[in-house]
């Protein structure tokens, strides 16, 4: 959700800075603020790693537990809802952003 947002208020900057772009260089830029906020998806491994750090310590005797398969499960969860929330974000503004250009 912080790199949407920060997507999102990246974008219109963007449009400022270079008024002519067009929906695709929009687009590409946005994705590209996205890439280095979330540094290259290694940040948010991490931080879900040293989140969870404790909990894979003790691995060999929770392995059977429904609570380590729920916090395997949310950890891939959210690293897909980062890999789509990027470009989706990105799109969704270039999109907006186009549209409304136009109208003026």
């Amino acid at each position: 959700m912080d790199v949407a947002i920060s997507i999102a208020f990246s974008m219109p900057e963007m449009l400022k800075r270079k008024p002519f772009m067009n929906r695709k260089e929009l687009f590409k830029s946005g994705l590209t603020v996205g890439r280095d906020i979330c540094g290259y998806e290694y940040v948010v491994f991490f931080a879900f790693f040293g989140g969870y750090l404790a909990l894979l310590l003790w691995f060999g005797e929770i392995a059977n537990f429904k609570i380590f398969s729920a916090e395997i499960i949310g950890i891939l969860c959210a690293g897909m809802g980062v890999a789509i929330g990027l470009p989706l974000a990105s799109g969704i503004n270039a999109y907006l952003l186009t549209k409304k250009r136009k109208k003026r």
